[in-house]
């Protein structure tokens, strides 16, 4: 946080946030290299009041982009993106390059079953590394496959 000028994090922190809530979420989404497909026009925007609070307005970004994208052609690309243990002791590890490899998987098959942009599909499958390639939402009509997971399409 040195580029914030903060020497001591958990009180400095707490002010900024309350004092300069814009500098404060603009430099943690810069810290954290937060990625976006169409940067932002402003990282908050509170004029219908807090509880219903616009966050990055104009921005466009997602999971692949900042999860697996942002480290293609990088030296994370062979390292370790996820590390699985399983209730028998079984291990597996996948790379960013493996991850990304089973999501594009993943994300052509749901096309091929006829999901589009803003469906939205919920999962219900057991904790293995297969879950983390695949969609999170809310759930509504099943469809197993043959991995275990529950795919739902909303109409």
């Amino acid at each position: 946080m040195r580029h914030l000028d903060i020497t001591s994090p958990n009180a400095d922190l707490l002010r900024l946030a309350d004092a300069e809530p814009e500098r404060f979420w603009n430099s943690l989404v810069e810290f954290s290299d937060i990625r976006f497909h169409r940067p932002y026009e402003a990282i908050l925007d509170k004029s219908r009041g807090i509880a219903w609070a616009h966050w990055c307005v104009g921005g466009t970004t997602n999971l692949v982009l900042n999860c697996l994208d942002k480290h293609r052609d990088g030296p994370d690309w062979e390292k370790p993106a996820l590390a699985w243990e399983g209730e028998d002791g079984t291990r597996r590890h996948w790379r960013y390059r493996e991850l990304a490899a089973e999501t594009s998987r993943v994300a052509s098959a749901l096309r091929q079953l006829g999901f589009g942009r803003d469906d939205v599909i919920g999962l219900y499958m057991p904790m293995v590394p297969e879950a983390a390639a695949a969609p999170r939402e809310r759930p509504t009509t099943p469809t197993p496959d043959a991995t275990g997971a529950w795919w739902n399409k909303t109409a």
